[in-house]
């Protein structure tokens, strides 16, 4: 991946959790800015925070990569955006006068993430794709069960399907996978003393709920049933920034994915 500073920036989004940036890099192209550090998780467990720094950008990072490596073509190119103190700087000259309560806490995730972050590059004319009327392309709706299915991400329904359109490419992008691999709970087990007895239990786990976006299509979907080694993933993993927090559990994360990809079982609800 391409390494890139940021000149300027333009805006906060109107949506995420995380309050993405929209910012023109060095290379004159336009990127959503997802930080390292996240202020809205407010959690009271100093440890627990530190735990699951970086977690969300390490996991969406992860998932770019494997669905390249998947072949899949519906995601936006990806690049490590560096924020230097001079970023932090321009960041603060941009947003600390303004009152707006995502912007500035998208200001102190800036200021926390000094380092590499992920840079996901804007698609023109889109908008979100759902409607519930026109349905998705078959192959897209294919692709994107088996994805979630195997990245344990069932942050996905008719309210917020994570799929955006572009107009003007006429094309489909998954997006935010900032809630993939269930974070929030497999990064817990992953972390405890007893992670070697907890990690057998996201071998085959069902993670979908009929609010799922493409609930009634999981059973009947072709599965992919290429499968990925370990030592396949640890590869990918290899290419991630060495100071991301969760760098630690790498081989943890791995065999969870490889024991996943390619497994019939995650489909049914036991």
């Amino acid at each position: 991946m391409r390494t890139l500073y940021i000149n300027e920036y333009i805006d906060v989004t109107g949506y995420g959790a995380s309050c993405p940036v929209i910012v023109k890099a060095d290379d004159d192209s336009t990127y959503v800015l997802k930080t390292r550090y996240q202020s809205n998780l407010n959690l009271d467990d100093d440890e627990h925070a530190r735990r699951l720094f970086d977690c969300s950008i390490y996991i969406e990072t992860l998932s770019y990569l494997l669905l390249q490596t998947f072949g899949f073509e519906h995601i936006a190119e990806i690049v490590y955006l560096n924020i230097d103190d001079d970023a932090i700087a321009d960041a603060e000259h941009r947003f600390k006068d303004l009152y707006n309560e995502r912007e500035q806490m998208a200001l102190e995730n800036i200021r926390n993430s000094k380092g590499l972050n992920l840079g996901i590059k804007w698609i023109e004319d889109s908008e979100g794709s759902f409607s519930g009327v026109t349905p998705l392309p078959k192959n897209f709706r294919e692709a994107t069960i088996n994805y979630d299915a195997y990245f344990l991400n069932p942050d996905r329904d008719k309210g917020n399907p994570n799929i955006l359109f572009s107009k003007s490419g006429s094309k489909y992008f998954l997006i935010d996978f900032g809630n993939a691999f269930e974070h929030l709970f497999v990064m817990d087990d992953l972390y405890a003393p007893d992670a070697i007895l907890r990690m057998s239990s996201w071998y085959d786990k069902y993670i979908f709920d009929m609010h799922y976006l493409l609930f009634d299509e999981i059973e009947s979907v072709k599965k992919y049933r290429k499968k990925f080694s370990k030592d396949e993933i640890l590869k990918i993993m290899d290419t991630l920034p060495e100071e991301w927090e969760p760098n630690r559990i790498k081989e943890e994360i791995a065999t969870i994915l490889s024991e996943r990809i390619g497994n019939r079982r995650i489909f049914e609800d036991a």
